[in-house]
């Protein structure tokens, strides 16, 4: 019996990692599918001109309860021979999910949704190779160069030269005509004898602070900045670095009469905050659609004109210049979720979709062209929210939503 009873052990011991496996899967899986909904679900929102609200959710635990069982049965008959003996083992497991969520209100939220982006993000995130295109129209309120500023608003006169200026960027990327560097900061001044909450307070305002040997002297310097540079190599001879295919493409990024001196002269980038990016990018599928189909009560800057394809809707630019007129490629809303035909549905690799009040949202690409990047634009205000979301744990607990 002891050594049945420790295969039964064994065995509980055995099967206990595979609901925890299991459940791993599962639960991140969940995390993602809930954040994705609400995610969605404040997109859909905004784009009715409703306020948005965000739940949290907090810690998962989940407490597993282990069973086990063993029966033993014999039939006796006159010969020993004739002795039947049969058994059998069993296991179960119970497995009980406690949630919480936080919904997330108060100052410090709201302070973290109308903060702007740090501009190292978007750098960041350029240099790495995202879609430039898609980083500036959704991160940025603005941009000046050589004194001419520039706005990210469809109601904007300038909006067509951003979306010129988000175009330009993108092939600047794409030839590396234009890249990230870090820049060491002017100025550096020395102090002797600081004590510990100056050099702690120093240290909180962004600065650096280097210490010699004799521990008296004090260097304190401003962090280095992250700024673009024009690609040195490329200036020399860019016919080494590129391809047939990108020279003439660089050639036109090099020479481009309105925003070569973005990488030539001192430029100024505005920022979005969160709350800004979502509603614009929530907003800007609504107003194609009112200039496609009421031009006349179109937000759209004069110029601009919406049509329809198979993708969906799109608008057109043309760009006025002493030289020439330099038409943009098809402009697309940076998120597309309801004007998909029940045909593009049909072939479209979905990432989320909900139904809210009298429509259905969707988020998702059609899996045969690289048309429109809706599911890039999700993922990039997913990475972006992620730095406005608070720690649970530092959170009071009266906050918490506990659901079992």
């Amino acid at each position: 019996m002891r050594r049945v009873s420790l295969v039964l052990l064994l065995g509980l011991c055995g099967c206990a990692s595979v609901p925890l496996r299991h459940a791993s899967t599962e639960y991140s899986e969940e995390y993602a599918e809930l954040s994705n909904r609400q995610l969605l679900l404040n997109l859909a929102r905004v784009s009715r001109n409703e306020p948005p609200y965000f739940i949290q959710l907090g810690q998962i635990s989940s407490s597993y309860l282990f069973s086990g069982s063993v029966s033993l049965n014999a039939a006796n008959f006159t010969r020993k021979a004739d002795r039947v003996f049969g058994g059998g083992i069993g296991a179960t497991a119970q497995e009980q999910p406690s949630y919480q969520f936080i919904p997330l209100t108060g100052t410090s939220f709201a302070n973290a949704l109308v903060a702007p982006f740090a501009k190292e993000i978007f750098y960041a995130f350029y240099d790495q190779g995202f879609h430039a295109d898609i980083l500036a129209r959704t991160m940025l309120a603005s941009v000046t160069v050589q004194g001419m500023t520039y706005v990210n608003t469809p109601q904007d006169p300038t909006y067509p030269m951003f979306l010129a200026f988000c175009h330009w960027l993108r092939e600047a990327q794409q030839t590396r005509y234009l890249i990230v560097e870090t820049e060491a900061a002017e100025g550096r001044y020395v102090y002797r004898d600081l004590r510990i909450g100056e050099v702690l307070s120093t240290l909180a305002a962004g600065c650096r602070v280097a210490c010699d040997s004799s521990g008296t002297t004090y260097t304190v310097s401003q962090p280095d900045h992250v700024v673009f540079k024009r690609n040195p190599a490329f200036m020399e001879k860019p016919s080494l670095a590129l391809t047939k295919e990108m020279a003439h493409t660089f050639q036109t990024v090099g020479h481009n009469e309105f925003f070569s001196g973005f990488a030539q002269e001192a430029s100024t980038l505005k920022m979005r905050t969160f709350e800004a990016a979502m509603y614009a990018v929530g907003q800007e599928e609504s107003d194609f659609r009112r200039a496609w189909q009421c031009p006349q009560k179109s937000r759209l800057p004069a110029g601009m004109t919406v049509a329809n394809d198979d993708y969906g809707m799109y608008a057109t630019v043309a760009i006025s210049s002493a030289s020439q007129e330099s038409p943009l490629p098809k402009i697309r809303p940076l998120i597309a979720m309801t004007s998909s035909t029940s045909d593009q549905l049909a072939h479209m690799t979905k990432l989320i979709e909900l139904d809210y009040k009298d429509a259905t949202y969707t988020i998702g690409d059609c899996e045969d062209a690289h048309e429109t990047e809706n599911r890039s634009v999700f993922s990039l205000l997913a990475y972006l929210y992620t730095l406005v979301s608070i720690d649970p744990g530092k959170l009071p607990a009266q906050q918490l939503i506990h659901v079992q």
